[in-house]
């Protein structure tokens, strides 16, 4: 690991990336490796552009309501919603949407880029969600679990031990 980049980007920055990353490189560089001329998701072929932007409007609310819910949770228990120092810790959220998952905003986020995959239709874009992950697993979870044990110790891995990380 490259410790110098853990907990330094805001995965919600993380994310405009990923989603900008996407969209550049579905609308400029998918046409010049593929047969098509134009992008899919510039391809006007209307049932199936309402299909995506739909699919892609469902998806991504789904992905906003899953990091909402915890968002939410956090602010109910009065800790810390910053990612950049978990640190701060107060208490250790188990209940709601933390009972399935330890990383409902980070799961949230990956839904969303994957809406918009769903949207750019482009196999480059989809590849950006495993990317997503994969950053967010080595340079913001792990670093957050290595915090958060110092902090709540047998609770936090007992706790670790009953949920997923994902899902």
């Amino acid at each position: 690991m490259v410790p110098s980049l853990e907990l330094k980007i805001p995965p919600l920055l993380l994310l405009v990336l990923c989603l900008l990353l996407q969209y550049a490189l579905s609308t400029y560089v998918s046409p010049f490796l593929t047969s098509e001329s134009n992008p899919a998701w510039q391809t006007n072929f209307s049932h199936l552009f309402a299909v995506r932007v739909g699919l892609m409007t469902v998806v991504m609310i789904f992905g906003l309501f899953i990091a909402w819910l915890g968002v939410r949770a956090f602010h109910q228990s009065k800790t810390t919603v910053n990612p950049l120092n978990p640190s701060e810790a107060s208490s250790l959220v188990s209940n709601g949407i933390f009972a399935y998952t330890r990383n409902p905003m980070y799961v949230g986020m990956s839904v969303v880029a994957f809406g918009f995959s769903l949207f750019l239709l482009d196999p480059f874009a989809f590849l950006f969600v495993p990317l997503f992950v994969m950053y967010l697993n080595h340079f913001q979870i792990i670093p957050e679990e290595r915090e958060l044990r110092k902090i709540f110790g047998k609770e936090f891995e007992e706790y670790m031990l009953r949920v997923r990380r994902w899902i």
